[in-house]
Order: structure tokens, then C-alpha cells, then sequence
């Protein structure tokens, strides 16, 4: 809820600037939920990727969708295509969330005079947003930005709708993979940065846990090439606990996290997919920045876990002669089966040997009705 909501300031057409991958769309839903319902007359604009704007066109997500294609501020004809996209939008309003010098020269472009920026700094060449003080998480950053607009305190939604792409889908993938109507967990395998890495014996041990303890049985997702090959050997290693998924898109992945009774994996866009349509998770983040990026909703919880390698150095080599194995390996196994029973159990358990999943419940009742605090 907002704890003060001034009627001093209203905007009819709002610009976005958000680039980067899906993970980076299922971060800005709660921005741009909080101002479709402080300004619900608002026409809203978001410049991002390609691979973030069909996502988000399918969930039709914002009123218009601009393509910022790779490296478009390194060649002027580009720069001057986005400069009258963007002048023939004529925002009132401009939000930068990526704060960068990409982003600062789109703003600059959209010749917006009310300009407020994720970027503390100020940078000449692009004219001077309004900067604010920084926290360290990345959600709360841009929640800060909000504050200049009379919108501080609101309440942080995802709220990822069900389409009916996903209804399709889903029948076809429980088909495929058997479940069409036993609950089941899911793992994701995560290896985009060496620091992201988790062993896949591990994995294993959370499989078992989930199918001996929950009496789930686990899918394992993946992402690329490398991810399937550490899945194929984790369904291989679990003695038939796990079932592989086939490759699967983003919109079919939010389909069938949709069911799942929980997720757990590592830090990629799936995660926070799964994440933003209510599905409980645990993250496994070995990076210790990772926690500043963090979904934000209810149900999820992270684990800061230790990989089991050294990170590489610029040259790709590891920094010593040999991998480094991680004392506490037994200890991060435990604490993400703990995280899944926490999750999944609630209330303490009465009958001993019981293992019956709570039910899941929606992430907000009425996500969007917003009281008015006098």
C-alpha cells in the first residue's frame, strides 16, 4: 500500500529503458505494475532486447514495445532510427533502470524533459537525470526512483498472468514428461558463470531429498548446451528420481512452473521466471553478489552456497593448479533440503512419516487494489 499517494503530478506517456535478458523483464514487472496503477491512464513505452521483448509482448505486458538493437549507439544511423521512435512516442516521463551510458543516451534522445535515472552518476554528455541514493539491492533501487513520484511504499507485485499459450503447452509437456496429475519438483542447473556453478552430485542429493522426503519427483530444466549436459548426468545419476524436460522456451518453462509444486536451481532467467508466476523457489546462489538480485515475492528463498571450483581468472585458467574442493559441501546439501522443507512445510508436521505438499497459494489476493493511506 502507498503511504502517501499526491494527485499533484499525473503523465500520459511514460518511456522505459530497461536492457538485458528475461530475467531482466520479470525484474521490472513490479515497476511497472506500481505505475500502471498509480497512473492507470498512462500509455507506457519500454526500449529493450529483443529476447526481452518477446516475452514480454506475449504477456502483453506494456501498451508499446521498442527494439534497442545490439549495439545500436555505436553507428548513427541507428542512433538517429531510435532518436525518432522515440521523439514520435513524446514522453512526458522517462525512467532509466539500467543506468548505464547506453541507457543515459536514450534518454538524452528521447528529448523527455522529466528524467529520472538508476545511475547516481551525472554524466555531461547526456544531460543531468535526477539521481538518487543508492541501496544495495537492485529491486530497492528502482523502488527508490518511484519516491520522486509520490509512489513510495507500494507494495511489490510480479503479477505474471496466465495466457492461453500456457494452458496449451502445459498438457503437452505433462504428457511428455508422465505428470499429468501427480505434483512434482523442479531443479534447474545453472552454470551461465563459473561462479554459478553447483556439482551435480549435489543436485543429485536434492532430488533424492524431494522424492524420499516430499515424495516429489523431479524434472530438471535446462538452458543451453552446457546445462544439458550436466542435466543428462544428473537424471542419469539419480536412479530414476529425476526425468529430463525437453529444450523448452520461456513462455513454455512459466507453464509448466506454474504446476510445480516448487523450484529450486541456481541463478539464471528461469529462476526468476518461476519466481514471478508464484512458484515457490529456492535459489542457490554461489556468487555472494548474486544477493543483491534476488527476487523480491512471496515463497522464495536463497541459499548462499559455495561452489566447487575456484573462479577463473581473465584468461579463463583456474587461479590454482587444481580445483579447490569446498569443505562445507555437505553443509549446502542440508541447507537447501532444509530451505525446501521450510517452504513446502510450513506448519510442523503431527504424524511422523506424513509428507503430504501444502497446497500453494497465490502470491497477492488483489494485487491490484491499492488503499489510499490519509
Amino acid at each position: 500500500m502507498f503511504t502517501h499517494f499526491s494527485h499533484s503530478s499525473q503523465f500520459n506517456r511514460i518511456l522505459l529503458i530497461q536492457f538485458g535478458k528475461i530475467r531482466d523483464t520479470t525484474r521490472t514487472l513490479p515497476i511497472i505494475n506500481i505505475l500502471q496503477t498509480r497512473f492507470p491512464r498512462a500509455k507506457i513505452a519500454w526500449l529493450a532486447t529483443q529476447e526481452m521483448i518477446d516475452f514480454a509482448n506475449s504477456y502483453n505486458i506494456v501498451n508499446h514495445l521498442m527494439l534497442a538493437k545490439p549495439g545500436w549507439y555505436k553507428r548513427l544511423s541507428e542512433i538517429n532510427t531510435l532518436r525518432k521512435r522515440l521523439r514520435s512516442f513524446s514522453p512526458d516521463l522517462c525512467l532509466d533502470l539500467q543506468g548505464d551510458v547506453a541507457s543515459g543516451l536514450a534518454m538524452k534522445l528521447s528529448g523527455c524533459r522529466k528524467r529520472i535515472s538508476i545511475s547516481g552518476a551525472r554524466n555531461r554528455f547526456f544531460g543531468k537525470p535526477k539521481s538518487v541514493q543508492q541501496p544495495e539491492h537492485l529491486l530497492e533501487k528502482r523502488l527508490l526512483l518511484l519516491e520522486t513520484l509520490d509512489v513510495a511504499g507500494a507494495s511489490i507485485d510480479y503479477e505474471l498472468p496466465e495466457i492461453g499459450t500456457e494452458r496449451r503447452v502445459v498438457d503437452w509437456l505433462a504428457r511428455e514428461l508422465g505428470l499429468e496429475s501427480a505434483p512434482f519438483a523442479m531443479l534447474g542447473v545453472a552454470v551461465q558463470s563459473n561462479s554459478s556453478y553447483w556439482e551435480i552430485d549435489r543436485y543429485v542429493q536434492v532430488a533424492e531429498h524431494l522424492r524420499c522426503n516430499l515424495g516429489l519427483p523431479t524434472v530438471v530444466t535446462w538452458q543451453s548446451a552446457g546445462e544439458r549436459r550436466i542435466a543428462d548426468k544428473i537424471v542419469a545419476e539419480s536412479g530414476g528420481m529425476a526425468i529430463l524436460t525437453p529444450a523448452l522456451s520461456a513462455i513454455q518453462f512459466a507453464a509448466l512452473a506454474r504446476r510445480s509444486s516448487i523450484y529450486v536451481g541456481g541463478d539464471n532467467d528461469f529462476l526468476h521466471v518461476a519466481a514471478a508466476v508464484g512458484t515457490p523457489c529456492i535459489g542457490i546462489f554461489c556468487d555472494e553478489n548474486s544477493r543483491f538480485d534476488t527476487p523480491q515475492c512471496n515463497n522464495f528463498q536463497y541459499v548462499q552456497a559455495q561452489s566447487g571450483v575456484t573462479r577463473q581468472n581473465r584468461r579463463g585458467t583456474y587461479a590454482g593448479n587444481d580445483p579447490i574442493r569446498i569443505d562445507n559441501y555437505t553443509y549446502d546439501v542440508i541447507r537447501v533440503c532444509n530451505a525446501c522443507d521450510d517452504i513446502l512445510r510450513p506448519e510442523p508436521l503431527h504424524e511422523e512419516g506424513h509428507h503430504d505438499v501444502q497446497p500453494r497459494t497465490t502470491q497477492r489476493a488483489d494485487s491490484r487494489k491499492i488503499i489510499e493511506i490519509r
